[in-house]
């Protein structure tokens, strides 16, 4: 039987943490206030992105209460109903984890254009729902532009979350 140190436990526990403390990081940091206007309407939804990507490469870090949570920390920074984002994370983790079988072993460019189609059925969902908790039609433009960018931004995203899943997590 091989002996584990205290400090390889440590080591082994800090990589496994890294995919939700980033996608809580993501969450914090998508909702910064910038004194730019309509900058909320333009900011790539990241929290999206990396819930994504963990739900295809390794579904096994990404616990769906500490999901929720992030959800609900979001939705309390940024003034939306609660539950509203929980729910559109926890939809967008389902649906990625439903594929994620077949998409494991696609090809770059096949994954941005699955987390493309995946997006969007979740950004109209959150856009109606947020039309029916404020009782009226919400300009759609907004939540438009922000999945457009956030779909171009996926890429980038990408290449930097499989980085960090080669070299930290392991």
């Amino acid at each position: 039987m091989m002996n584990v140190t205290l400090a390889q436990l440590f080591s082994l526990w800090i990589r496994r943490s890294m995919p939700m403390a980033l996608v809580a990081m993501l969450a914090v940091i998508s909702v910064f206030s910038i004194k730019i206007p309509g900058w909320a309407s333009v900011v790539p939804d990241y929290t999206s992105m990396a819930i994504f990507y963990w739900a295809v490469f390794r579904p096994d870090l990404q616990p769906v209460l500490l999901l929720f949570m992030i959800g609900l920390l979001k939705d309390i920074i940024t003034g939306n109903p609660l539950g509203l984002t929980a729910i559109s994370l926890l939809l967008l983790h389902g649906l990625a984890l439903s594929q994620q079988r077949f998409l494991v072993t696609k090809p770059f460019l096949f994954i941005c254009f699955a987390f493309m189609l995946i997006q969007l059925p979740i950004s109209i969902l959150s856009w109606l729902m947020m039309s029916v908790l404020h009782f009226c039609l919400i300009a759609p433009d907004p939540v438009m532009y922000q999945y457009l960018i956030t779909v171009f931004s996926f890429p980038i995203m990408m290449w930097f979350l499989f980085h960090l899943h080669c070299y930290v997590i392991r």
